[in-house]
């Protein structure tokens, strides 16, 4: 049911609908999110406050504090219960913020890892990757959920371009614990770039410099203990023979 509202409590919804909106786009987090609350206090189903709501959350995002799926168990209850142009402008409106949300920690991982060369950056770059692969199919649990596939199809170019569009350095002679997580983390970053819309001008080519990664990392670091590894290769690269 509706809330109903005063006049004066309409009042007060479009200015903090209007301060909302300027501070999240001007990157004031905080901010917006306290004016989607105080428009939430007196209309719980108010759809530009709970956009901004999951927006700010997910926003807040970085490697190693993911909060994705906190936006999102606020945004599919939100555009299930629209329909005809509110629907579409929605999904419109978190399809940017979505983008937002998801290539920061990805840029700042791979930033991470090459200026540190560390165990923990590359866990935690891996982690981001993972867990973008889980999500995008953890997130449609029914079919009217379909509305959220294209939000990932139309991010991964972006998401393994920010990896492998830059010169990633495959390590040698490192500790064993970051040859591993480096391998997941080439693996998750190849797996993203097989989703990439093939039509997609450059997506091509980065699937094929994705899997060189895995080739030199295979030629550099190769363990009879990971006989899975060197198979997946091979398989994959028949594949785009």
């Amino acid at each position: 049911m509706a809330t109903v509202l005063t006049e004066t409590e309409n009042e007060l919804i479009e200015l903090y609908t209007e301060k909302a909106f300027q501070a999240y786009q001007s990157g004031k987090l905080s901010e917006a999110a306290r004016c989607a609350q105080r428009i939430l206090d007196f209309d719980p189903e108010d759809a530009n406050a709970l956009f901004l709501k999951g927006a700010t959350i997910g926003r807040a995002s970085k490697p190693g504090q993911l909060y994705i799926e906190q936006a999102f168990a606020i945004w599919k209850p939100l555009v299930n219960q629209l329909e005809g142009e509110d629907k579409t402008l929605m999904i419109d409106a978190i399809s940017h913020a979505f983008a937002m949300m998801t290539e920061t920690p990805v840029m700042l991982g791979f930033r991470f890892w090459s200026s540190y060369y560390s165990l923990g950056t590359i866990q935690t770059l891996r982690d981001v990757l993972q867990e973008l692969l889980r999500l995008s199919g953890a997130l449609v649990a029914e079919p009217r959920d379909a509305w959220i596939p294209p939000l990932f199809r139309a991010n991964y170019v972006t998401w393994v371009y920010d990896v492998v569009g830059a010169d990633l350095a495959v390590p040698t002679s490192c500790e064993e614990a970051i040859l591993d997580a480096f391998y997941d983390m080439a693996h998750a970053l190849y797996e993203l770039a097989k989703r990439m819309p093939p039509e997609v001008p450059g997506a091509p080519l980065l699937r094929r410099r994705t899997l060189q990664a895995l080739a030199n990392f295979e030629e550099r670091n190769h363990r009879d203990g990971h006989p899975e590894r060197r198979a997946y290769l091979l398989q994959e690269q028949s594949l785009l023979a």
